[in-house]
């Protein structure tokens, strides 16, 4: 296995154990990942290289992602990578919301972590996160982010 699989798989295992002990901050870290992840890394990279989505897949352990990158991917990866991007985004956005809203971030990020893995040897450790995610959406979380953020302003503006 290569230093990306060992990285992610110490970062994944990671932020599972944080969601068992700190889901609150837990939470707001991996909305924010998952939002990054859309804008910091796959718009850029969409926009530089767009070519490089297709080899994500080449190497895939299922033959029909290997077929979807190899023939669908690869005749447009912009107008194929947007909806990801756009995706992780709104999932990442959902995750700081409340309720069912934030549940539903939740539900995303698992299906997501889940659906990539099989790309390759790096994405190995996804189901680690998933778990993570998974250990988030069974709280009820009655605040946003933004609320959390009102509610300290508040205390410090009085």
């Amino acid at each position: 296995m290569s230093s990306q699989f060992w990285t992610w798989l110490v970062v994944a295992t990671a932020i599972f154990i944080a969601a068992v002990l700190r889901p609150h901050g837990t939470r707001i870290f991996l909305g924010f990942f998952f939002i990054a992840m859309g804008l910091g890394v796959n718009l850029p990279l969409t926009l530089t290289d767009p070519q490089s989505f297709v080899g994500l897949g080449s190497h895939s352990y299922l033959p029909l992602y290997r077929w979807v990158f190899g023939n669908l991917v690869a005749r447009n990866p912009v107008l194929m990578v947007a909806p990801v991007i756009l995706y992780e985004v709104i999932i990442g956005t959902l995750m700081l919301a409340k309720g069912s809203n934030a549940r539903l971030g939740f539900a995303g990020a698992i299906v997501f972590l889940l659906a990539i893995t099989p790309l390759n040897a790096e994405c190995l450790p996804n189901p680690v996160l998933a778990l993570g995610a998974a250990r988030l959406w069974r709280i009820r979380w009655e605040k946003s982010l933004l609320d959390m953020l009102r509610d300290l302003w508040k205390r410090h503006g009085d």
